[in-house]
């Protein structure tokens, strides 16, 4: 029996090892490594039912049998769909996808039913104490001990696990993910985006972000990945001594496509670095959640574009624009490092450089953070009044979960007196 175990985990960690096309199925079918152990968890019940009916019905040589084709029958699995592994582009959200991964994930577990057996063999090797048992100790026969409907409702039970639980948390994460690939696009990280929108689409094509399903999106982000890369291609790599220009320009793209360490060091050879290199530096460290080094930038080049800007200086100038992107990182990176007495002062000093729906609803989304439930609400309900088209639903959904948190609370509080 232990045996057997051990030839199960050496074969699967081989093929998944040494086998590039075999990673790629893997990777292919379940995306990201957290659904894989999705399915693989969800299918354990299922194979733990399934090893003791065949047990009770069969006996226990049948159960091992069933785990030798469980072994085997995923290597097989694995090794047909490598060698067809360019039709596995898509087929994350199909059904014929859904399939193949719940017969995988169970393939594959199968075998660790069989580990219930371990300490009943070890039970078995033993003598009791007294001696050996009496012949009236035996124990009845297994098919005598079947219960069909205490077996049948844990089969069902472990059933139902092994098909809803996988669908259902691919469901969450996709949405959690889709927030993620808007920051993304904001953010103009095309690279990180492309990417995120691809393995979403293969997931769940029907998803919208921005406007549009994210099939779609995934296609258009990976033709500026394609023309992003071939820009840069064209340019000549700067030699020592180029121009500052030339330098931050290559930075910019190689930021872009995520490339931080080439655009970082790229930044490094420039000269005399400006303001707008501060603030790049700045967003490279925001993508990296390096809050200290991203702050230490974003305040350098706020600092610097306020010394700038002219006192009659239109609000759509590039000077302007460079202000708000700062102060905006400024509020950010301080309520990642929990200051949020300062991000509150960056974010109000933000309203008065862009008085729009979008700052309301990031200074209402600031205060609901920070516990500070009225004026939270206050610039929410500006951000709705002044944008109903895009902050309305929103809005409304952030100040019912407010009322609700306020609401328990002081459930929370009646009970304590």
């Amino acid at each position: 029996m232990p045996l057997l175990l051990m030839s199960w985990l050496v074969v699967v960690a081989a093929c998944l090892t040494w086998d590039s096309s075999i990673r790629h199925v893997v990777r292919s079918l379940f995306i990201w490594n957290d659904i894989a152990l999705v399915y693989v968890a969800s299918a354990i019940p299922l194979s733990l039912c399934v090893t003791r009916l065949t047990e009770l019905v069969a006996g226990r040589r049948a159960s091992w049998m069933l785990s030798a084709v469980g072994i085997f029958g995923a290597v097989l699995l694995l090794t047909v769909l490598g060698a067809s592994k360019s039709q596995l582009n898509f087929w994350g959200s199909s059904l014929p996808g859904y399939v193949t991964r719940l017969l995988l994930a169970n393939l594959v577990v199968v075998p660790i039913g069989l580990g219930r057996f371990l300490k009943a063999e070890n039970r078995e090797g033993e003598v009791p104490r007294g001696g050996p048992a009496e012949p009236e100790d035996v124990q009845k026969p297994t098919v005598a001990r079947i219960r069909p409907v205490h077996e049948l409702t844990w089969l069902l039970v472990s059933l139902l696990v092994t098909v809803i639980v996988p669908p259902v948390y691919i469901a969450a994460r996709a949405h959690h993910d889709i927030k993620r690939l808007g920051d993304f696009i904001e953010q103009v990280r095309i690279g990180e985006a492309a990417a995120l929108a691809k393995d979403l689409a293969r997931l769940a094509p029907a998803l919208v972000c921005q406007g549009q399903p994210v099939s779609r999106l995934a296609l258009e982000l990976d033709r500026r990945v394609r023309r992003l890369q071939a820009e840069l291609a064209a340019q000549a790599i700067p030699t020592e001594g180029a121009p500052d220009e030339d330098l931050l320009r290559r930075a910019r793209y190689l930021a872009m496509l995520g490339s931080t360490d080439q655009a970082l060091a790229t930044l490094e050879r420039m000269q005399r670095p400006g303001p707008d290199v501060d603030l790049l530096r700045a967003t490279i460290y925001e993508t990296r959640e390096d809050w200290p080094n991203a702050l230490k930038y974003y305040t350098r080049a706020k600092n610097e574009w306020t010394k700038m800007e002219r006192a009659d200086a239109s609000p759509s100038s590039p000077e302007h624009n460079s202000r708000i992107q700062a102060t905006q990182g400024v509020g950010f990176t301080q309520r990642k490092l929990g200051q949020y007495r300062d991000a509150e002062i960056a974010y109000l000093e933000l309203v008065q450089l862009a008085p729009n729906a979008d700052v309301y609803f990031l200074l209402g989304q600031f205060y609901e953070e920070s516990q500070q439930t009225a004026p939270a609400r206050d610039w929410i309900r500006r951000a709705m009044e002044r944008a109903p088209e895009r902050y309305r639903k929103p809005g409304e959904r952030l100040l019912k979960s407010m009322q609700m948190s306020h609401f328990g609370c002081l459930r929370v509080g009646q009970t304590g007196d």
